[in-house]
């Protein structure tokens, strides 16, 4: 029997949205820790969206298999330092670089959340995609962050007030100036910008710093910024 008809009575169950298109997300990760169930109780709360996490040896796997079109917003939450490339690499490594290429290529949206922005530094299409290049940062973690919302009218952050949370800050050079920036910190020790979008090419791209962990997910203000954000570069709103 299919997987997916064997299942089919599970899924409805567990995505009963009374006829709601669900929004669908791939989350890539790898090569960095994140808290699983913290991260998990975040991503269920995610309303309206059906959402996939998967490390990127099986998103380059189902890419070679044709089935990236499944998604309607790609959200990079990994940090891989060298390449991307296809050579080279074990037969279950897949192709990530064609992969990642693909999603970025497509006209569906991305996000590049947190330590994602900053995969694959030496890759101009990743620094295409945030506006950012990075020379030189410094961390550091629990710290308490004014966050301010410079446009309230924006969809992302549309009704929200500046408000303060915990996270790690990123110290490092801002994104370019043709990047829209949403939300930034007076905080000495962070990148001014803690959230932005682009277009490029007709495509969306949402940057959002923050969310390192736990004490942060937990903000009822950064949950409605990162939902609101995936939304938004799908196109949703």
């Amino acid at each position: 029997m299919d997987y997916f008809q064997r299942d089919k009575g599970m899924k409805m169950e567990l995505n009963d949205t009374k006829g709601e298109d669900l929004l669908k997300v791939a989350i890539v990760t790898g090569d960095h820790p994140y808290e699983v169930v913290a991260f998990h109780r975040l991503i269920r709360s995610l309303a309206g969206m059906d959402v996939y996490i998967q490390n990127i040896d099986n998103f380059a796997h189902d890419f070679e298999h044709g089935k990236l079109d499944f998604y309607d917003v790609f959200v990079f939450f990994n940090y891989h330092q060298d390449g991307p490339t296809d050579e080279d690499l074990k037969w279950f490594k897949g192709k990530p670089k064609s992969a990642l290429e693909f999603a970025l290529d497509s006209k569906k949206g991305v996000v590049m959340w947190h330590h994602g922005m900053l995969a694959f530094p030496q890759w101009d299409r990743r620094k295409e995609m945030t506006g950012l290049n990075v020379q030189k940062m410094t961390v550091s973690f629990n710290e308490t962050i004014p966050v301010e919302v410079l446009n309230s009218r924006h969809p992302i952050t549309e009704g929200l007030s500046d408000w303060a949370m915990v996270d790690e800050t990123y110290n490092m050079d801002g994104p370019s100036p043709d990047c829209d920036v949403l939300l930034r910190t007076t905080h000495p020790e962070c990148v001014k910008e803690l959230a932005w979008t682009r277009v490029v090419r007709g495509k969306r791209s949402f940057v959002f710093q923050s969310g390192h962990d736990g004490q942060t997910w937990s903000n009822e203000n950064f949950q409605r910024v990162l939902h609101r954000g995936i939304q938004w570069a799908s196109g949703r709103i």
